[in-house]
C-alpha cells in the first residue's frame, strides 16, 4: 500500500525546506550540453530507452525542491510517469557503472549545497535542530 501511495502521490519534495537548490534550467544547461542536443531533442527523443530524459528527470528530482508533478508539466508527462523514470535510471546507475560515472560527471560540474551537518558530531544536534526549525 505504501508503494502505491508514493507512486500515484505527487511527489511532494523535501528539499523546499532546505535553502539550496539548483535551478532546472541549470540541470537542462548541463545536460544538454554534455549530451550535444536540445532540451527540445531530448524530451521528444521516444527511442528507448531514454537514457539523457531520465538522467535529466533525475538530477531535477535529487537537486531542485520540484515535485513530481512540477517535473512532469515540464516535460510534458504525467507525475506518475515521472516517477517511474527516475526508479527506472535510479535502478540504472546500481547497474551500471558507465551510467554512474556519466551521472557522477553531469553533477559535478554544478555546485550544490554546502553540507547540511557539520563535520564535527558535536554540533550535529543543534545542526538538526536548525533545519527543523530555521
Amino acid at each position: 500500500k505504501d508503494l502505491k501511495v508514493q507512486v500515484e502521490g505527487e511527489g511532494i519534495s523535501y528539499r523546499k525546506s532546505l535553502n539550496c537548490r539548483v535551478e532546472k534550467e541549470d540541470i537542462v544547461n548541463v545536460v544538454t550540453q554534455h549530451y550535444k542536443k536540445s532540451f527540445e531533442e531530448i524530451c521528444n527523443d521516444k527511442r528507448r530507452p531514454m537514457k539523457e530524459k531520465k538522467i535529466t528527470i533525475y538530477l531535477m528530482k535529487k537537486f531542485t525542491d520540484l515535485t513530481n508533478k512540477e517535473i512532469g508539466k515540464f516535460f510534458g508527462m504525467t507525475y506518475s510517469a515521472i516517477s517511474k523514470a527516475e526508479r527506472s535510471i535510479v535502478d540504472l546507475i546500481k547497474q551500471n557503472k558507465d551510467i554512474k560515472r556519466e551521472v557522477e560527471r553531469l553533477v559535478s560540474t554544478f555546485k550544490v549545497c554546502p553540507p547540511i551537518v557539520s563535520n564535527n558530531p558535536e554540533n550535529w544536534e543543534n545542526d538538526i535542530e536548525n533545519l527543523i526549525n530555521p
